[in-house]
């Protein structure tokens, strides 16, 4: 998405995954971001979170990266994920931009588990839980 300097405006971003809602203004060398991380249905009947993480990458005026930010982060505990209602969705950031920023966008991985395993197996590598892997890339 492209960039506009000035007021502050509003973003909004959404895969399949997950939505990032929020709100921006840039202004000279630095872009102030705040909003939220929303996980979509197929994401969110899963109670747990193994890992995820959200980049923020900023583009030139022909589409190539100039820099990139980590910009939300959850870990989950001892294998067992982070549980939902424990992980801070908000967040709020100045980052710096290069002089030939033109646009944005983001990328993401994680893997969410469910709270049981009635077997005790290892199913699919994430030892006793049913999990899903999720990613996109720039």
């Amino acid at each position: 998405m492209i960039l506009e300097a000035g007021e502050p405006r509003a973003l909004f971003w959404e895969t399949n995954d997950l939505i990032i809602n929020g709100t921006y203004q840039q202004e000279g060398d630095g872009l102030d971001f705040n909003g939220q991380i929303i996980l979509q249905s197929r994401l969110a009947t899963f109670p747990n979170i193994s890992h995820m993480w959200v980049n923020i990458h900023f583009l030139d005026n022909e589409g190539v990266i100039v820099r990139t930010y980590r910009l939300w982060t959850a870990v989950g505990d001892g294998g067992l994920g982070g549980i939902d209602y424990f992980i801070k969705w908000d967040f709020d950031h100045n980052f710096a931009t290069p002089a030939a920023t033109y646009a944005m966008t983001f990328s993401y991985d994680g893997a969410m588990l469910d709270s049981s395993s009635s077997d005790g197996g290892n199913i699919g590598g994430y030892g006793g839980h049913t999990g899903i892997d999720f990613w996109r890339t720039p």
